[in-house]
């Protein structure tokens, strides 16, 4: 995770307080492509359907703070105020998005950094690339199940037949052989960290491009950008220089390209999609071809990043990370973890990984509801149903409390199962009545009641298609 850091620059103030580290960052280049990196994501990120929620608003206003302090004093500052906005939604209102912690950790990062004397720059970038290469590697790994490889449910297949529908072709139009678009969608994921390990940075830039044009018009429409912190910490003097040159040369028919190929897009989709898409999508084929001239075009650009670090903030920040991202297969959680669009399962009987035996899980926190009644049985048979196919979470048995519970359907009870042991809840609409999962949590300690653990809209049987 290192780079071209002999030419990175440290800043030193005088005197050396708290406030001055914390309210004047480095003004290092490389480090000021990061954080416009950063500003770019966390405006998609908030932008999603998650973030407009009432519930959120007063977390996005924190964040949109963080943002302002981190772009006019690149300190310690904004990078605290920012991961107290992405906390929020995590610890509290249920945020499900594999996104959020990554955010949060570049955030653990930035703070930690800036606020050494003097700021590590280096080590921040060592640390951005870390997460990235890491997230690519875990979102790979993940998928190695027997689901994800079946064309019927598989997330890969899923997705090609929704890039058919969003540009109104047949579904059959972008299939490939039975299990070559599960290999495919695993190769490019693991591709293109180890284009960046092996110093093919401009490979790995093109690569990465073409795995997320397609998620970012059919599936995560914000995810390309978060990852382009990453992507962003990994231009060395010499990729600037490169690109800078072509950029000088050929600005013209980079944006004409771009703007050509958007066009085209939008006309084969056939319909004007939500406005930001329309830049978003403009952006990543943009940056697709300048990062293929940059790759043909003659130079230096294989010199190895050596991995070393004499900071221990990033060997810190990526090994939690790490951690974090192996959790399902120990029965912890599932969400935030790198494992989305996996089709991952970690629940008993629907276990389905290639590698992982289901012998290391140490618990199965789902609840399962075996009865149900909304006032008498059959009133709302619909809902009934979907209580009882689906597997199910304390902070999802909260929120049906908050969205569901009204004076016509009380009491509201149900029965089942949780960590094996039965439970009962005759009315879940009474706020006195007693809660049978104070247990829930990590290890049987819940410290906070609605963070989302495990993924919503879960069928109990298995396999199940694609869930995004």
């Amino acid at each position: 995770m290192n780079g071209a850091d002999d030419n990175l620059q440290t800043t030193d103030f005088s005197p050396d307080t708290m406030v001055v580290r914390a309210f004047r960052g480095p003004r290092d280049a490389a480090y000021a492509r990061v954080l416009l990196a950063f500003v770019v994501a966390s405006a998609c990120h908030l932008w999603l359907a998650d973030a407009a929620q009432p519930d959120w608003w007063v977390a996005n206003l924190i964040y949109v703070v963080g943002l302002g302090l981190l772009a006019g004093t690149r300190g310690a500052i904004g990078w605290v105020v920012c991961a107290v906005g992405l906390a929020i939604p995590l610890l509290f209102l249920r945020d499900q998005l594999t996104q959020s912690a990554l955010l949060l950790a570049v955030c653990v990062a930035g703070a930690w950094a800036t606020m050494r004397r003097p700021a590590d720059v280096a080590g921040f970038l060592r640390a951005a690339r870390g997460l990235m290469i890491v997230t690519y590697l875990l979102a790979a790994f993940h998928k190695l199940n027997h689901d994800f490889f079946n064309p019927v449910t598989g997330c890969a297949s899923y997705g090609l037949r929704e890039l058919a529908e969003y540009y109104r072709l047949a579904p059959s139009t972008f299939a490939l052989y039975p299990d070559a678009d599960a290999l495919l969608a695993v190769a490019l994921e693991v591709a293109i960290p180890l284009a960046y390990l092996v110093g093919r940075r401009h490979l790995a830039r093109v690569l990465a491009v073409v795995f997320h044009i397609p998620l970012t018009l059919t599936m995560a429409p914000a995810f390309a950008f978060v990852m382009a912190v990453g992507h962003a910490a990994w231009l060395t003097p010499d990729d600037v220089d490169r690109l800078r040159a072509i950029w000088r040369r050929a600005r013209s028919p980079l944006l004409a390209g771009a703007l050509l190929a958007t066009v085209a897009s939008l006309l084969l989709h056939g319909s004007l999609p939500e406005w930001t898409m329309i830049p978003r999508e403009f952006l990543l084929w943009l940056a697709l071809f300048w990062s293929v001239a940059a790759l043909v075009r003659r130079g230096r650009g294989r010199d190895r990043q050596p991995l070393n670090s004499s900071s221990k903030m990033p060997v810190v920040v990526v090994t939690a990370f790490v951690l974090n991202g192996f959790t399902p297969y120990l029965g912890i959680q599932f969400q935030h973890t790198g494992a989305m669009l996996s089709n991952l399962r970690i629940d008993e009987g629907c276990w389905n990984h290639f590698v992982v035996p289901e012998s290391i899980r140490l618990t199965d926190d789902y609840l399962r509801v075996e009865t149900v009644v909304f006032g008498s049985p059959g009133v709302i048979p619909d809902y009934e149903d979907t209580v009882l196919r689906q597997l199910w979470s304390p902070p999802q048995l909260r929120q049906m409390r908050r969205n569901w519970c009204r004076p016509e359907i009380r009491p509201f009870s149900m029965r089942g199962t949780f960590r094996g042991i039965a439970w009962e809840i005759d009315d879940l609409c009474d706020p006195d009545e007693p809660w049978p999962f104070d247990h829930d949590g990590v290890f049987g300690v819940e410290l906070f009641g609605d963070f989302l653990r495990f993924q919503k809209n879960l069928e109990r049987v298995c396999p199940q298609a694609c869930i995004h």
